[in-house]
């Protein structure tokens, strides 16, 4: 049985419902909360919100902590016609069967690179950057042929832009956009970690150019206390579709808080069964059973290519020993 409830088509179509929950209880008298939902109305944060007040009101806590703000600010920019021509192709694309992968990246790994072990970037290198690179690198080895050396594989990070443009607390509406690394498959595949530690830096140091570029990504003319929608804040698709990938992190969003009546979930994952892009959350820390390493909800891989990956990821963290 699954344990969240799908919409019936590819996507949500106008007359699906914008938000489905399954509660599945179990004999031992645990239960799983299962989530699917329309990112039009919402993103991570949002929808963290909203299952926050319902956690408070099964508690028995009226009204919920935090009151529920929508605006829209009709002096920003939206996606020009390119951009949603480029996400329709996307939706009609039927994408290549894609396994589900959860896997941990041992603390190890991510303290020796962080210390500068693959190779000095002479910069500040967070958990989430050597996790990228480590990403990065193994999947491109694994997943693309050496053919494609000169073939674009670039990275993508979903940014959260609520701190930019001053968005008032209570705001769910979609406040994100993905800042693409680009790089050339060959480059991945042979250049050292640290290399590859010091393009993520570079491309989160330009996070707030995100507001002021044009082009199909649409942008942001004015003063930073503008809360946009969906449309202002999400980035067009790259026409790339296996080459690329996108890395999503949980683990800050308040999800692993949540709490129904009987305590902070044990654990929190991402599962797709329909994928429009080939992605990698990397979720809050369970409760028991892992080595201090982050934990991955990832669908970016093609069966074939999942020992290959599995190998690369399993020959550098036997470096870091």
């Amino acid at each position: 049985m699954d344990l969240a409830v799908l919409y019936p088509g590819l996507l949500c179509r106008d007359a699906d419902p914008l938000l489905l929950v399954q509660v599945t209880e179990f004999a031992c008298g645990g239960f799983v909360v299962g989530v699917s939902s329309n990112h039009v109305i919402a993103d991570g944060a949002g929808t963290v919100q909203f299952l926050q007040a319902v956690g408070e009101l099964a508690r028995g806590i009226s009204p919920p902590s935090c009151f529920p703000i929508r605006s829209w600010d009709d002096s920003l920019p939206v996606p020009t016609a390119s951009t949603g021509a480029t996400q329709k192709s996307a939706i009609k694309h039927e994408p290549p069967h894609l396994a589900h992968l959860n896997i941990v990246v041992p603390s190890s790994l991510i303290s020796r690179i962080k210390a500068g072990a693959f190779g000095s970037f002479g910069e500040l290198c967070t958990s989430l950057d050597a996790v990228m690179a480590v990403l990065w690198r193994c999947r491109t080895r694994a997943a693309l042929s050496p053919s494609d050396g000169e073939s674009p594989a670039p990275l993508k990070f979903v940014c959260n832009m609520r701190p930019y443009v001053g968005a008032p607390a209570g705001y769910y509406g979609n406040c994100i956009r993905a800042q693409v690394v680009p790089a050339t498959a060959g480059a991945v595949a042979n250049g050292c970690i640290g290399d590859l530690v010091r393009l993520i830096r570079r491309a989160k140091d330009k996070i707030p150019d995100l507001l002021s570029t044009g082009g199909d990504g649409g942008g942001h003319s004015g003063s930073g206390s503008r809360v946009a929608d969906a449309a202002a804040f999400h980035q067009a698709q790259a026409p790339l579709w296996y080459e690329a990938f996108s890395v999503t992190d949980w683990r800050y969003s308040g999800l692993d808080a949540i709490d129904f009546g009987s305590g902070a979930p044990a654990r929190v994952l991402w599962h797709a069964k329909r994928i429009m892009e080939r992605g990698c959350v990397v979720c809050p820390p369970r409760r028991a059973g892992r080595d201090g390493g982050l934990d991955l909800s990832t669908v970016f891989v093609k069966p074939e290519h999942v020992d290959a990956f599995l190998g690369e990821l399993a020959r550098l963290a036997a470096s870091a020993e």
